[in-house]
């Protein structure tokens, strides 16, 4: 599993996860700041891969 950092068309910041396989199994609510983005994945990801996107 990877958490995806992404840019929103608004501007803002959402997590993406993605399964091994490639599919989207959840998107995060958008955020303002970059950082709450990130801390969103760190929690998503646990240990595993968070990718920046945006």
């Amino acid at each position: 599993m990877t958490c995806q950092i992404r840019k929103a068309t608004n501007g803002q910041f959402f997590v993406r996860v993605v399964a091994s396989n490639g599919l989207t199994l959840a998107h995060s609510e958008t955020y303002p700041a970059k950082v709450n983005a990130i801390n969103c994945a760190r929690l998503i990801a646990g240990g595993g891969t968070i990718e920046d996107w945006a």
